[in-house]
């Protein structure tokens, strides 16, 4: 067969084989082939299916979604949906009573059990995490999610109404430029609008946020590598905020201007949020 032909087969078949979400695993010490099924949008809940015998008594660790963000770094922000699933012939189920979002660092005490498994893979990927345990088959699906908005489509927010001015820096963390003065009203503007799901009262929401001062002064500011996502409970915050998160989706930025009377203190705050995902 023609060498650039047997190549371009190759490429079709990876296309395929993501097209479906179907990880293939073929070992040399079993000649049947192990298939993974895994249904379900990436970030959203799953389910899975397999066929064939997985023919390894050890670990096994496959792509079924190959991401293009940021590495995944130790100590580093990260943020993962993670769920598990086991069987003894047949039939999966989901292990029940286990987090699924968990965030924080790239460490053991934010995402325990998955931490060796996501250091150094790129934000946007699905993991499959295939473990034989004496009679039974466990397969674990780790989203590794991005720990910042889609900046592709933003743009600068102008000083006005109380709002700063807002940029972002070559990393996608912002940028405070000029402030945006006294508020006398509550004002807000998505510098990126997602498309996830919206947020409610109930929810606790990953985050990061930077609080500012009128004058642009950064006060306060989770936007930095070696800080931990925030985990806001919504109905716990200070009035403005509440507001301004209530039905917006995962995936935006938010600049929020916000009086003093709606704020956590006597003046008036800015606030820039990213809303990353929500908790169980």
């Amino acid at each position: 067969m023609n060498k650039k032909l047997a190549v371009a087969f190759v490429f079709i078949g990876l296309f395929i084989g993501y097209a479906i979400s179907t990880v293939v695993v073929r070992l040399a010490a079993d000649p049947l082939t192990f298939r993974v099924h895994v249904e379900g949008e990436f970030g959203s809940p799953v389910t899975v299916t397999a066929t064939g015998k997985f023919g390894s008594d050890e670990t096994q660790t496959f792509y079924d979604i190959v991401g293009e963000g940021r590495e995944v770094v130790e100590g580093e922000q990260a943020l993962i949906r993670i769920t598990y699933f086991t069987s003894d012939g047949s039939v999966w189920s989901q292990v029940a009573d286990l987090p699924t979002i968990r965030g924080g660092l790239a460490d053991e005490a934010s995402l325990q059990d998955a931490l060796p498994y996501v250091l150094g893979q790129p934000e946007g990927s699905r993991l499959v995490v295939v473990t034989p345990v004496e009679t039974r088959l466990e397969i674990t699906v780790i989203d590794i999610l991005y720990t910042q908005p889609d900046l592709s489509d933003a743009e600068v927010i102008y000083a006005s109404g109380g709002l700063p001015t807002v940029s972002y820096d070559d990393y996608g963390y912002p940028l405070i430029e000029e402030g945006g003065g006294a508020i006398t009203d509550m004002n807000l503007v998505a510098q990126v609008a997602g498309n996830g799901t919206q947020v409610t009262l109930a929810d606790t929401v990953f985050a990061n946020y930077m609080l500012v001062s009128t004058d642009g002064y950064v006060l306060e500011s989770t936007y930095a590598p070696n800080t931990p996502l925030a985990r806001i409970v919504v109905e716990e915050v200070f009035p403005g905020l509440e507001m301004a998160l209530v039905d917006q989706r995962v995936g935006s930025r938010l600049v929020v201007a916000v009086p003093a009377a709606q704020a956590q203190g006597d003046t008036d705050l800015a606030i820039v949020i990213d809303i990353l995902a929500l908790a169980d």
